[in-house]
Formats: C-alpha cells, structure tokens, sequence
C-alpha cells in the first residue's frame, strides 16, 4: 500500500519506460524503513523496560536517588562544558565511543580519552559514596546503544 501512496506522490517522476525497478526500488525503501521504526521501537521498549522503578511502599529510596541525582548533575555543572558534553553522551544519550567520536568531531582514541579524562574528574568532584559507583572499569559506556542507530 505504502509503495503505491510513494507512487501516486511522486507520479511525475515515475519512470514509465521502466516501471519494475523504479517500483522495486520503492519498496525496498519502504521495507527498509519499516523495518527502522520496528528496531527503533523495540531499542525504545527495551530502554523504557531498563528504567529502574521505585516500590510504591519504600520512599527512601525515592528520596536517596533524587539526592544522588542532584549531586552528580551539581557536580557535573562544576566541570568544563567539553566534559559535560562527553559525559551527557556517554551516559545520558546511550551513545557508544565510536558515535560519540562522530557527534564531536574527532577519532575514537580521543574521544575514548576524552570520556575516561572526563570520567576522572567528575569522580573527583563527587562525594566518595558515589564515586566508587563512577569509578568502575567501564563507568558509564553502554555495552549496547538503546537507540538501535
């Protein structure tokens, strides 16, 4: 159906003298993306799926969340925007090195410096609870990127 609405769209370019492979070239880009939205939609169910919940019945964790919340984003505030940036890309968007490489402009091995670089300070601005949590092997580099890109 979908192919036909393309068809009806772009109706005064379509190539009459080949009809087939104008068409097949159609679908395969529709197929294609479908087939995008189906992968996005599922890296989106499996992200929302990931979002820790708090139990209704304990709000102290609720509240000692928040609390660490705040704490690493006024930590994060205290740093230069080139590490805010990285940080935010690395943890909060999903992205792994190699992407965020592509968003900053520069070559994976920077951008991987640039993270842990980044990663060091940030731990050393927040208290020591937290920073054991940050200072882990892989800190904060998903092993997956939810956004299915």
């Amino acid at each position: 159906m979908d192919v036909f609405a393309v068809l009806w769209r772009r109706f005064p370019s379509f190539d009459r003298d080949h009809p087939l492979p104008w068409l097949y070239r159609v679908a395969h880009g529709v197929v294609r993306n479908r087939q995008r939205t189906v992968r996005r939609k599922r890296a989106l169910g499996l992200r929302l799926a990931s979002v820790p919940s708090y139990p209704v019945e304990s709000p102290d964790a609720v509240v000692v969340q928040r609390e660490r919340d705040r704490t690493v984003r006024k930590a994060l505030m205290g740093l230069s925007t080139r590490d805010q940036e990285i940080l935010r890309l690395a943890a909060w968007e999903g992205l792994k090195v190699r992407e965020i490489a592509a968003v900053v402009g520069c070559s994976e091995a920077a951008a991987e410096q640039r993270l842990r670089r980044a990663t060091k300070r940030l731990g050393r601005v927040l208290p020591s609870s937290i920073r054991l949590a940050i200072e882990a092997p892989t800190p904060i580099r998903p092993t997956e990127n939810p956004h299915g890109i």
